[in-house]
């Protein structure tokens, strides 16, 4: 019984440590949030609260633990949109039109290949 035990354990442990969100993409989540006066946006719900895949992240959509959709248009983001923005490798839609941000487009949105839709109008 104890052999079994401890592989449940095991087994439990590599799922919850796979199921989780690249650390890198929390990262470039919470600069996207600081860059843009964060405390300001008009719906900030759950933001920098745990895993935004787990918890509930307003705007933000993931699959498979990975963020693929970003939708905080119309939500009083102000400033520049973060280098890091580029390390949303699995991101398909980035929507922030209709808000104040200000600067150039980061050139690591290219390493966003996987990006359908880039709404950035303001």
């Amino acid at each position: 019984h104890r052999r079994m035990h401890n592989l449940i354990v095991f087994v439990m442990f590599i799922l919850a440590v796979c199921a989780q969100l690249p650390s890198s993409q929390r990262v470039a989540l919470i600069d996207l949030f600081r860059s843009t006066q964060g405390s300001y946006w008009t719906q900030k719900t759950g933001w920098e609260v745990g895993d935004p895949c787990t918890n509930y992240w307003y705007g933000v959509l993931c699959e498979s633990n990975t963020i693929v959709t970003i939708d905080l248009q119309f939500n009083n983001l102000v400033g520049r949109i973060p280098y890091s923005i580029g390390d949303l490798v699995d991101l398909r839609e980035l929507s922030l039109r209709n808000n104040h941000l200000s600067g150039s487009i980061p050139q690591s949105i290219g390493n966003l290949v996987n990006l359908r839709s880039l709404y950035l109008d303001s």
